[in-house]
This record gives C-alpha cells, sequence and structure tokens, in this order.
C-alpha cells in the first residue's frame, strides 16, 4: 500500500468512501485491491468529521488483524487514536479497543502501537512525531499522567526530549518534519508548565534552524511578555519600551508570515492596552475577532480582551464586552439564562469589581442583584464611578419598564449634575432617550 493523498476530497467524491465493506470486497480485483480499498476509505472518513473516528479506527483495527505489522496502516491507526485521547465522547469505543487486548489504559495502548512501529521502522519521523503527540496528550488528563508517570519509572519510555533528540539526527529528517517535532515539544513544555528558561532553550533552537516559523516567533515573544510580568518590568522605563517594541515587531512579523494567526492579533490587543493605548488595543482584538467564525471562539476572544480591560480598569470598555460576551454565550447556549457568573473574579471592596458584576447582572437578567450592586456604588459615593452607577440603575429599571422609578432617578440625578458637566450631561440625556424609546416600543 502507498501514501494516499493528504486532501479531504470533496463533498461529491466522499460518498463513494461511504460505500459498505460488502461493496468493496465484491468490487475488488484482488486481496491486495480490497485491503487498499479499505485503507483508502478509513483514512478519508478520518478527515471527513470526528464521528466517522469510530468506523475508521474500526476498519483499521481490523486490517491491522489481516496485515500486522503494515507501517502504514499502525501509523494511520496510532494517529486516530492519538486524535481520540482526549476527546471525552469516543472514550468508550476506544477503551472497548483496549479492553479486548487486556490492556489497562488507552494510552497504554497507543504506547504499545507506537512500541511496534519503533521496533518496525526504528528510522521514522512520523513516529517519534507521535511519540511526543502521545506525551503531549498524557498531560491534559489524570488518566494520561498516570500512565507517563508509570512509563517513566519503570524505565518503558525515555523522556519526550529524548526522541527529540534521537529524531534530529535521523538520517532522513526533512526539515518539515523536523518544524513539527519542535511545536510538538513546544507545546509538551507549555503543558508541563516547565521553566520558562527551558522554553526559550527550546524556541531558540528552533528559530535557529526556522527563524521565519510564525510559531517558533510567536512563543519567543509571548515568553518576553511573560518574563516582563514575571520581573514587574516598568513599561514607561527605557527598557520597558524597548522590550515592548521589540515585541511588538515580532508580533507583526508572525502576521506577515500567516495573517489568519489570531493569537499575535489577541497579543498586540494587549500591549496595546498595556500601555493605554485602548483604540488601537480594540483595533487588534476586533481582527482577531473577524479572523475566527465560531461563536465559541469569538467569546473566548471577548473574555481575553475583557480581562485586559477589567486589569486596566477601563470602565466602559469593560461594560461594552460584557454586553457582547452575554450576546454570545446566549447565542452559544439559548436556553441558559448565562454561562458567565463566575466571568468577573470575585474582590471584596472594590466598587469598580461591584459595578462590572452588577452590568452583568443586568444583561443576564438578574435584575434585583443588579440593583442592589448599583444602589451599593451610589451610597459609597465613589464619584465618577458612582455618577456611571447612577446611569446603570436607570437603564436597568427601563429594561424592566419600572418607568416611574427610572424618570425619578434621572430627575433627581438632572439637579446634582453641573450644566457645566457635558459628558455627565450627555451621558444622562443618552439613556432618557433610551426610556422613551423603550416607553414607545412598550
Amino acid at each position: 500500500m502507498g501514501y494516499i493523498s493528504r486532501s479531504k476530497g470533496k463533498p461529491h467524491e466522499v460518498q463513494q468512501y461511504l460505500t459498505s465493506i460488502k461493496e468493496i470486497r465484491a468490487s475488488a480485483a484482488s486481496v491486495e485491491q480490497m485491503q487498499w480499498a479499505v485503507f483508502e476509505k478509513a483514512f478519508i472518513l478520518s478527515r471527513i468529521h470526528p464521528k466517522y473516528y469510530k468506523q475508521a479506527i474500526g476498519l483499521l483495527e481490523n486490517l491491522n488483524k489481516e496485515r500486522p505489522r503494515n507501517v502504514e496502516v499502525l501509523l494511520e491507526l496510532t494517529l486516530l487514536q492519538l486524535r481520540c485521547l482526549n476527546l471525552r465522547q469516543f472514550n468508550w469505543q476506544v477503551t472497548e479497543g483496549v479492553s479486548q487486548k487486556g490492556i489497562g489504559s488507552r494510552f497504554e495502548y497507543v504506547s504499545v502501537l507506537l512500541k511496534l512501529l519503533l521496533d518496525i521502522d526504528p528510522l521514522s519521523v512520523e513516529v517519534y512525531s507521535r511519540i511526543i503527540l502521545l506525551f503531549r496528550n498524557a498531560e491534559t488528563s489524570r488518566e494520561g499522567k498516570k500512565w507517563r508517570t508509570n512509563a517513566l519509572d519503570t524505565k518503558c519510555w525515555e523522556p519526550a526530549e529524548t526522541y527529540l533528540e534521537m529524531a534530529k539526527h535521523l538520517p532522513d529528517v526533512q526539515p518539515y518534519q523536523l518544524q513539527a517535532l519542535y511545536e510538538e515539544m513546544l507545546k509538551l513544555y507549555k503543558y508541563k508548565n516547565c521553566s520558562a528558561s527551558k522554553i526559550r532553550k527550546l524556541c531558540m533552537e528552533a528559530l535557529e534552524m526556522f527563524p521565519n516559523v510564525h510559531y517558533f516567533l510567536f512563543t519567543s515573544a509571548s515568553l518576553t511578555i511573560k518574563n516582563m510580568k514575571q520581573q514587574q518590568t516598568d513599561t514607561e522605563s527605557r527598557k520597558g519600551r524597548e522590550l515592548l517594541d521589540e515585541t511588538a515587531q515580532i508580533f507583526h512579523r508572525c502576521l506577515e508570515l500567516r495573517p489568519d494567526f489570531d493569537p499575535p492579533l489577541r497579543k498586540l490587543g494587549k500591549l496595546y492596552i498595556m500601555v493605554g493605548n485602548y483604540s488601537n488595543g480594540e483595533e487588534y482584538f476586533r481582527r482577531a475577532l473577524a479572523v475566527k467564525a465560531d461563536d465559541q471562539d469569538k467569546l473566548i476572544i471577548c473574555m481575553d480582551w475583557f480581562y485586559c480591560l477589567l486589569s486596566a480598569r477601563h470602565k466602559y470598555g469593560c461594560v461594552k464586552l460584557i454586553e457582547e460576551c452575554v450576546k454570545l454565550e446566549r447565542k452559544l447556549h439559548p436556553r441558559k439564562a448565562s454561562g458567565l457568573e463566575q466571568m468577573i473574579p470575585s474582590s471584596k471592596n472594590d466598587c469598580f469589581y461591584d459595578f462590572c458584576h452588577a452590568h452583568l447582572n443586568m444583561h443576564t437578567e438578574h435584575y434585583p442583584l443588579a440593583e442592589n450592586q448599583f444602589l451599593r456604588i451610589i451610597d459609597n459615593g465613589m464619584g465618577e464611578l458612582s455618577f456611571d452607577a447612577t446611569i446603570g440603575l436607570i437603564e436597568c429599571f427601563t429594561v424592566q419598564k419600572k418607568f416611574d422609578a427610572a424618570k425619578g432617578w434621572i430627575k433627581n440625578t438632572r439637579k446634582d449634575v453641573d450644566h457645566k458637566d457635558k459628558e455627565s450631561l450627555a451621558k444622562l440625556n443618552s439613556v432618557e432617550e433610551y426610556l422613551h424609546s423603550v416607553q414607545q416600543e412598550g
């Protein structure tokens, strides 16, 4: 069997791979041709959608019995099993395959397949890549960590770093394969929460060989930002400004190499917010949102943006982002009131956090809670924050159609506002217009 094209196939071409095994057996001229057709079907199924993983794994398991020690079948089978390791919805079918072999865990089963592949082809870069991927997947579950600890303690496996070193010196290793190995290794280090110095050393080693790979550039710049935060580097100092400029240039370089890579856009948004340039920060976060089509991804980006603004205590930005997050959450889970109750960390005696909590409760329709929080801030008399809490309270009354209460607060607040304070008057006029529009709609 030879390797088939790595394309997913066009929709009208995919249907031919959903034929039954009986049809394949009936149409095949030889056993070899039949096995090739089965392998091709399993390959295409696994690339269409994860819901076909079970069927593809079953085909490959049977094919592995018919053609034991076939490298291509084993490579494809291990790749699919690795993809399934951390997908809970597929656990039962993988465990079923494991129990038939009397092996203790799914990770152990995949490791047995990889050991067999190493025995058959000790010079395959693909095998080394899958071994590092196995170690990376093992970091994300209790079962995986148990397997990894046992494998290292009993010396069944060497540490993942060993396989990277071995792969680097294989005679036929290709640059793209080595790049993939470094990427997997860096991801493994991040999952293991390795020290920044260890990650940086590996990243610099990768950059020496691949200076124009966006992932390595992005990782190196992210490490610089992390180090600045840990050392509490003053961003206003000369050194701080130079470091921020350098990292911003690297993130821009990442975007030149891959414009649709959203992490650098988010990092640039954070950098600009960090130095108080909120308009530029918004621009890059908006670009990151434009890259993503999925609402769940958009929600993650909005949450990331919100926490940046929360740290910067940017009041209006936080209020706007809370509303956007709630809208996205409702699109994702229309039957639930909201899954964002824990969005804002609790902070005792912090009126700014109370202000954000009040807006979150208002947008998630927990009106009594929102009213109490707004009133508490107003009673504390926190200047501008107290005035904005008053505007929030009027909005809260308006949404609930408590028009008399809203009008009373507008009237009393207008008496206290300095007529020269155009910004406050504009806010008050805006919320009054909102009240009139809701009344007309009602």
